[in-house]
């Protein structure tokens, strides 16, 4: 990871967690998620874990949570979130090696920040770190390849998105906030190069996939969620 992308996240933490201090906005992405982390998981870790919600959210529901980042502001956000749940840790990454002993953990999942890793290098990270049969979980954004979304999918996001504002009406003006920066420019600049059909190869080197699901489109790219399992030693 390069070293300017933490330090754009620090400098855009605060408007992020006003634009987002809840998980309403991609509530599709998430229970996506939330779906596939059952309560007799233990171990939990979410790469990239940002200003912590999704930790926050799930605390309950499993029996201990460790969320990693890169940036400082964007660890003091998640550290503050997650400050009344007991099973939660918020630990530095330094965006080469999790910190963390090999089969550790019996799901691993990232929301939104794969675009910012070398995609082989992570892939064999989180399998180091998965106990035998853990679960890897992706939601982020891919190029359409071969997939291509109907009208109707497309319509369908626009309206969510109108929806959202609707039942949020300061969202627009903090979403805003957060969007002119220009370090939200740089960093939304490193969306994956990378098709589903690549993605989906690529993971399968390391887990044997079970399930790819296309959660929200747009004309230019589209949302999907990943669930992988993992089988054997890489």
């Amino acid at each position: 990871m390069e070293e300017d992308t933490a330090a754009a996240y620090d400098r855009v933490a605060d408007d992020y967690q006003a634009a987002f201090p809840s998980l309403a906005f991609r509530r599709r992405e998430y229970h996506f998620l939330f779906s596939h982390v059952p309560p007799s998981w233990e171990a939990v870790l979410d790469v990239g874990c940002g200003n912590g919600i999704f930790l926050k959210t799930i605390a309950a529901s499993i029996g201990r949570g460790i969320g990693v980042d890169v940036s400082p502001r964007m660890l003091h956000l998640a550290a503050q979130n997650t400050r009344d749940c007991r099973n939660v840790r918020i630990l530095n990454y330094n965006g080469i090696q999790l910190p963390f002993p090999d089969r550790t953990f019996d799901c691993v999942l990232s929301s939104f920040s794969w675009r910012y890793f070398p995609l082989e290098h992570i892939l064999s990270e989180c399998h180091r770190v998965l106990k035998d049969e853990g679960t890897l979980l992706v939601v982020d954004q891919f190029l359409y390849g071969a997939t291509r979304p109907s009208l109707w999918s497309v319509a369908a996001g626009k309206a969510r998105f109108l929806w959202s504002c609707l039942r949020r009406p300061k969202f627009p003006v903090r979403l805003q906030a957060l969007i002119s920066k220009p370090e939200w420019r740089h960093l939304m600049r490193r969306f994956p190069g990378t098709t589903i059909e690549d993605f989906t190869r690529t993971c399968a080197a390391c887990f044997h996939l079970q399930r790819v699901k296309r959660l929200n489109c747009s004309f230019q790219r589209v949302t999907y969620g990943i669930l992988a399992a993992k089988r054997g030693v890489v």
